[in-house]
């Protein structure tokens, strides 16, 4: 169960107190969590530097997912962790995903890549993700709106300096910044609530 939802009324009558989260728990979220990090920052560095996601990449990490979740389906069904946390966050993260921003890229808004890559994000984080949604749309705004300065800036002293139009702004790398954030937060709640509960 994902962290957003562990304090909802409905799920403490479900799962009660009994919240298992011991060394071993621990570690396998921990790899969990070193893996979404690798990810994010390959997103990071892939947009940043060409402004595509690879789908390879995207593909890998949806399969893994689907192991994670199985594996802990079967063997951690009661630890919080910051992913999805179930089949059916995770399924519904992705359908929101593609649903809400596919118009986005058919009206040529957004990138292909950017619309996968949130749908796989939100494979991984649930619903929640929406929150790193959001605010990487805040930075990839500010990004854009300091670009569009600096190149002003730039222009008018004789200095040379790319157009932000012709790349377009890193929105995948944005949100991919937003989310580790948010992942990591999650995490310090996640150890919190072990640390009172238990």
């Amino acid at each position: 169960m994902n962290i957003a939802l562990a304090n909802h009324p409905l799920a403490q009558a479900e799962f009660g107190w009994n919240w298992r989260f011991g060394v071993q728990e621990g570690s396998r979220v921990s790899l969990w969590l070193f893996s979404f990090a690798i990810f994010g920052l390959l997103v990071m560095a892939c947009d940043l530097g060409f402004r595509r996601v690879p789908n390879k990449l995207l593909v890998a990490v949806v399969v893994l997912q689907a192991v994670w979740l199985t594996f802990c389906t079967l063997h951690m069904p009661k630890v919080l962790r910051p992913d999805a946390g179930s089949w059916s966050q995770a399924g519904l993260g992705f359908v929101l995903g593609l649903l809400i921003f596919y118009p986005l890229w058919h009206f040529r808004k957004m990138g292909a890549g950017d619309v996968k890559f949130i749908a796989v994000l939100g494979f991984l984080l649930g619903p929640s993700a929406w929150l790193p949604v959001l605010l990487g749309t805040v930075i990839c705004g500010i990004y854009a709106l300091g670009a569009v300065v600096l190149s002003g800036y730039c222009a008018r002293l004789g200095w040379w300096f790319y157009e932000p139009s012709r790349r377009g702004a890193p929105y995948a790398a944005c949100i991919a910044l937003a989310a580790l954030a948010w992942v990591g937060f999650l995490n310090d709640r996640i150890i919190g609530l072990d640390a009172i509960w238990h």
